[in-house]
């Protein structure tokens, strides 16, 4: 029965974290550009934020495998793929990878201009509470 219960512990709940998306598209009389940028706070304490930014009139898709450490430590965030409004990337604990998505929706875009250069931005901020178990799975709070 103490067996039981010992495996049954070691699969709850390790941490509860957000994740907040922030993807801005300007649109100016060049090219389209999206800036991408997101935090991953944990409920232990810490952030660790990372971004990139899509080459002008290229493609609306961009990657940044940089590693980056939470300001408390005990976690990293890494390879950050974007591409349009999703992004995804990996949070590594001690012994554990989490393939964590985040995507903007047009409930949560904003949009406005900027009437000196006339360049028309479109704003969106999405932020998402998920946990992560033990087990390496990644259960999204609604």
């Amino acid at each position: 029965m103490k067996l039981l219960i010992l495996l049954n512990f070691q699969l709850i709940l390790t941490h509860a974290w957000t994740i907040t998306l922030v993807s801005r598209l300007k649109k100016g009389r060049i090219g389209d550009i999206v800036i991408f940028s997101t935090d991953v706070v944990s409920n232990m304490g810490g952030t660790a934020s990372t971004g990139c930014k899509t080459e002008m009139g290229v493609s609306f898709a961009c990657e940044k495998g940089d590693q980056v450490t939470s300001s408390q430590g005990g976690y990293f965030i890494k390879d950050l793929k974007c591409n349009v409004n999703k992004c995804e990337l990996t949070i590594s604990t001690e012994n554990v990878e989490f393939i964590v998505e985040a995507e903007c929706s047009d409930e949560n875009r904003t949009n406005y201009r900027n009437g000196l250069y006339d360049i028309h931005t479109i704003y969106c901020e999405f932020k998402r509470n998920f946990e992560l178990y033990s087990d390496g799975t990644v259960e999204y709070q609604i």
